[in-house]
């Protein structure tokens, strides 16, 4: 009796982990789905970087919808635009944490990845902070990607390594991920609180009005921030953070980036080193947790 008990126990606990196994590739193929590189790029041979970026950006579903919605310019439209434009702006020249030695390191980076013709504006550029670290910020005109010099000094992060990391914050950057962001919220909310509403008129028929909209959290609420590159190296505001899904966007671009050139490995340890380098605690815990966004990366590398 006790042995058929355990061994229905054992059966019960196999069927829970195959369940649970085909729930996570059920999500892994949705969001392969929603967000993965076009076909173009994919199947693309006897091509340079540059064409990689530019045949990825010219054909990218969710950019192509977005851009296209940007231009009704209506109310929520705006709002992401204000948003985006309010944002703390960091200014390079003034910052003198930059490291001026690697300004030629940074130029020759961004021409071998083909990032330097495609006519989106941003800069690369090295912070002299021990923290292991990168992270985006927003420019007058532009984006500003920001590498520690803790991060390149760190032992075991190889060039392809590297290449993986920029060519994920340049996803972020060239796939809108900021406004993209804003606008999602901004049209949630109208949505949220048309339904708001209509259910008010259903069950007070005008005479009481429903309080349907509570106060949205999002990783973008304005923040006091002082855009001081170091504190913000060492613990980013979520005004520079980005959501788990467009994590995984980004991921997904860098992981076919680094397979076109034949490294898709080096990326997966790129997460690896990462997430084992950082000292950092997030303020937005999703954004920061790499171990969902390796195994992720581990079943796109499998397929």
């Amino acid at each position: 009796m006790l042995m058929k008990k355990s061994l229905i126990l054992i059966m019960a606990v196999i069927f829970a982990v195959t369940a649970a196994s085909a729930d996570v590739e059920k999500d892994y193929c949705k969001l392969i789905k929603k967000y993965d590189a076009p076909e173009q790029v994919r199947i693309m041979a006897d091509a340079t970087a540059a064409d990689f970026w530019n045949v990825y950006l010219y054909y990218d579903a969710p950019l192509a919808k977005f851009n296209k919605a940007i231009l009704k310019n209506r109310g929520a439209e705006q709002e992401a635009l204000k948003r985006l434009a309010d944002l703390p702006k960091y200014y390079p020249r003034y910052d003198k944490t930059i490291v001026d030695g690697r300004r030629e390191f940074c130029s020759s980076l961004l021409s071998d990845m083909g990032l330097d013709s495609l006519g989106i504006p941003f800069e690369l550029v090295v912070i002299d902070s021990p923290e292991v670290n990168v992270l985006t910020l927003p420019m007058e005109d532009g984006f500003a990607i920001c590498l520690t010099e803790g991060l390149l000094q760190k032992d075991g992060l190889t060039s392809d390594m590297l290449t993986g990391i920029v060519a994920h914050e340049f996803a972020h950057i060239a796939l809108k991920h900021r406004v993209r962001g804003f606008y999602d919220e901004a049209r949630n909310r109208r949505r949220a609180t048309l339904v708001g509403g209509i259910v008010a008129g259903l069950l007070f028929a005008g005479e009481v009005a429903l309080d349907y909209y509570t106060p949205y959290y999002d990783n973008y609420r304005p923040v006091d921030v002082d855009v001081d590159v170091d504190v913000n190296i060492k613990r980013p505001s979520p005004l520079y953070l980005y959501t788990m899904n467009q994590e995984y966007e980004a991921d997904l671009a860098a992981m076919r980036y680094m397979q076109f050139l034949g490294k898709g490995e080096a990326y997966l340890e790129a997460l690896r080193f990462l997430a084992s380098a950082q000292s950092v605690v997030y303020e937005n815990p999703d954004g920061g947790n790499y171990s969902p966004r390796i195994e992720f990366m581990k079943y796109v590398a499998a397929k």
